[in-house]
């Protein structure tokens, strides 16, 4: 049986940066322009951000070899648009309405040259969406068991599941 969250919209949190965090995390918060950089411009998109887990250790760990490679990294996470809650209660994800719109706004201020989107949640769709509308390279990450969650969560078939995240990584790669 599926069980819905109930969800209330609730403006964005800024999450704390990480201790000895670069200043180009979010600058675009504070009027960010897109400027040459040597190695050029990536974005990560993310619907975990800040959290004690693999795939935020991951992103950070990603950032600082980046940017040690003179790249300016910019990275999307969901407490920069309104959330709705999930199981964890720590854990909140973009709310999919009018995400699209949001997230091109996000992007085109941004420029980048290349995204990665490193979670299959709401921001991780809207922006391959974007992506493949525009010709912007792009490549993607499995690191969550989306189809495992969903089914103890929600008591969706793994084979449904398995087929959307099989079709979301199919894309083309920069």
């Amino acid at each position: 049986m599926l069980k819905l969250l109930p969800f209330t919209w609730r403006q964005p949190r800024i999450a704390p940066q990480a201790p000895g965090r670069a200043a180009s995390i979010n600058t675009h918060e504070r009027g960010f322009q897109a400027a040459p950089v040597a190695g050029g411009r990536i974005l990560i998109v993310s619907e975990t951000w800040n959290q004690v887990n693999g795939v935020s250790t991951a992103i950070h760990n990603l950032t600082r070899e980046l940017e040690e490679r003179q790249y300016r990294v910019e990275v999307l996470h969901p407490a920069l648009f309104p959330t709705m809650p999930t199981n964890y209660p720590d854990m909140r994800i973009s709310h999919p309405v009018g995400l699209k719109k949001r997230m091109a706004k996000k992007i085109e201020a941004l420029q980048p040259e290349r995204i990665f989107i490193m979670t299959e949640g709401p921001l991780g769709w809207a922006t391959k969406h974007y992506c493949l509308k525009n010709g912007i390279p792009f490549t993607t990450s499995y690191s969550i068991k989306w189809d495992e969650y969903l089914k103890r969560h929600f008591g969706l078939p793994l084979a449904w599941t398995r087929k959307l995240l099989k079709n979301f990584h199919r894309a083309p790669c920069w």
